[in-house]
This record gives C-alpha cells, structure tokens and sequence, in this order.
C-alpha cells in the first residue's frame, strides 16, 4: 500500500515538472495555437498558450499586445462557469496584472470583495479599502458606462461605508440618488438621497442640483421641460462623478 502510495506521488511529481517544462515555440507557432483554440472554445488550453507566449517573449515588440489579449480572454472567462471557476480566473487577473490601472483589472477586483462578503465580511472589506477611495470613484463611473448600475451604486455605497466624512461625501451621496432616480427607476430612493444632500450637506455645491432633482426626479418630461434646470443639472454623471 505504502509503496503504491509512493509510487503515485513520484508520477505526481514527474508530471508537474513535465507540464513546468513546455517546448518553446515560435511567436507565429503561438499565435496559430491559439486562434485555432479560440476558434474551437477551447479556451483553457489558449489561455496556457497565451502564459508560455508571455513568458518567452517578454521583449516582443507586441507584448503589449499579447498581454492585452491575454486579459480579454481572461476577463471573458470570468463571467463564464461555476461562481468556483469564475473566482479562478477573476484572482488569476488580479494576480497577474496587479498594478494594472486597466477598469476591467480593478472591477476584478471589485467583483471578488463581493464574493467574499458572505462568506468573510472582515476580509472582503480589507479587498474593498484596497482599491481605495479614488479607485471606487473611478470605476464606478467606469461601470456607469457599463451600464453596470448596481455595481456603479455599491461603489459609492463602499466609499460612504469605508471613508465616511471625506471632503467630497455629498458627491457620493448625490450620485447613490442620481443612479437610483436615472437608471434604477427608484424614485423614492433617489428622493431620499436628494433630500440627504439638501439637509446634511447645506453648503454643498450641488445642494441646487439636489433640490431641481428632488422636485423633477421620475417626472415625466413634458411635465418639466418648460421649467429651468439648475446650471449642470443636465449631466450629472459629469458634474457629480468626475469632481470627486
């Protein structure tokens, strides 16, 4: 039994090195590999093309390029399969690009502190304080114009959450109302953020949007279009999102 046993992890080991030690192709070699393998979905074996491509042409004059197919096809995988394998390849991304500034690195990112919240709250909001304030700023309005609003609204929600009493905290309490009201279709919810702005942040700069949006919000646009809009209200996603 015991010699069975040994046996075994001697063919384990034999196999990993063998799988570690992959010929070296040409650059065409590769990229034949995988269009054919893309072409044919097989996408796990184009994915550990693409790693040996990366790995022995690092100073390709198209790396760049390799690499940034190497994410799509990474970021595609991650939306594909059981929540286990989607979790693979969203840790693969992060752990590969980790200093990426690319929204589809950080939205990872973003995805995977979600996927931990039930399981460990206390370390998805360690992912989440990772990305820091200015990274959730900036993909929120990045999935705004994704037409992720959910996840565009969870982003402002962690920042009031994670980094309450900022300077900008009426901007973000703005934009959680605007995404309600614009996208999400919740009137009273966009209301009560509205309203938020008017009472708790009196000296704020959008304390006029607030109030031209607490009246019109859900109105239908006849019922409005005679009326004069506060100066930026018509774009709030540039006015509230880009200054914070």
């Amino acid at each position: 039994m015991r010699k069975g046993i040994f046996v075994l992890i001697i063919l384990t080991l034999v196999a990993a090195v063998l799988s570690s030690c992959a010929t070296k192709k040409t650059e065409e070699e590769y990229l034949t590999l995988i269009t054919d393998l893309t072409q044919g979905k097989e996408f796990g074996q184009a994915i550990k093309y693409y790693e040996e491509l990366i790995r022995f042409y690092p100073q390709s004059v198209k790396i760049d390029e390799y690499k940034g197919k190497y994410l799509d096809i990474l970021v595609d995988m991650s939306y594909k399969g059981t929540d286990d394998e989607q979790e693979e390849y969203l840790e693969k991304v992060v752990e590969v690009f980790p200093d990426s500034e690319d929204p589809r690195v950080i939205y990872s990112a973003f995805r995977l502190a979600k996927m931990e919240e039930a399981e460990d709250p206390d370390e998805a909001r360690v992912l989440y304080q990772n990305l820091k304030k200015d990274g959730l700023n900036e993909l929120a309005k990045y999935l705004i114009g994704e037409s992720e609003f959910e996840d565009a609204l969870l982003c402002y929600q962690k920042i009031m959450e994670l980094f309450p009493g900022g300077e900008d905290e009426d901007k973000s309490v703005f934009m959680i109302g605007y995404i309600y009201g614009e996208y999400l279709n919740n009137i009273e919810k966009a209301k009560d953020y509205f309203q938020i702005v008017i009472d708790k942040y009196p000296d704020s700069e959008l304390r006029d949007d607030a109030e031209w949006m607490h009246e019109n919000v859900g109105k239908p646009l006849e019922e409005i279009i005679f009326e004069e809009p506060i100066e930026g209200v018509k774009d709030q996603t540039s006015t509230a999102s880009d200054d914070i």
